[in-house]
């Protein structure tokens, strides 16, 4: 896949779109009035859509959906959780780039 196609997917559109329905949707729109309960849920639905084969990615993208929506619930900007989990992305798009071709 060219590299321009893979950063529009993975940068811009996949954390528009999945924090939209897991911050936006699940988070806040689900469990309005139970933060905590949608934070939880919304983690741990974030951390198995990804598709993890082990515990320990399970861990990895359940924490992510936890940072991601902490910055939602402190800022109250889903931006800023969509700027962040595309910088994430990014980022492991650049070490696949830079160390492992």
């Amino acid at each position: 896949m060219p590299i321009f196609i893979s950063i529009i997917i993975f940068v811009i559109l996949g954390p528009i779109f999945e924090e939209l329905i897991f911050r936006g949707f699940i988070l806040k729109g689900m469990f309005k009035g139970h933060l905590l309960a949608g934070f939880i849920v919304s983690s741990i639905l974030f951390g198995l859509i990804h598709g993890p084969t082990s515990i320990g990615e399970f861990i990895i993208y359940f924490a992510l959906g936890l940072i991601f929506g902490a910055l939602y619930l402190i800022t109250n900007r889903i931006e800023i959780a969509i700027i962040c989990h595309g910088l994430n992305n990014l980022v492991h798009i650049l070490i696949f780039l830079f160390v492992y071709k």
